[in-house]
């Protein structure tokens, strides 16, 4: 991952991929979010508890 943005207002987390694959994820709690970047590993974070979510491509 390149970049990682988070709107506490919508609940809209952004993830732009290193091969700038952009992705955005709804519905997304704060506290999923803080516990994303804060992870030990965000790559099996994303993986386990983000990535089976639905999700828009581009922005």
């Amino acid at each position: 991952m390149n970049h990682v943005g988070y709107d506490q207002n919508t609940g809209k987390l952004t993830v732009i991929f290193r091969d700038g694959r952009v992705y955005s994820y709804g519905n997304i709690a704060f506290k999923t979010y803080y516990s994303f970047i804060n992870a030990t590993s965000i790559g099996r974070y994303f993986a386990i508890y983000i990535k089976h979510r639905p999700y828009q491509r581009g922005y």
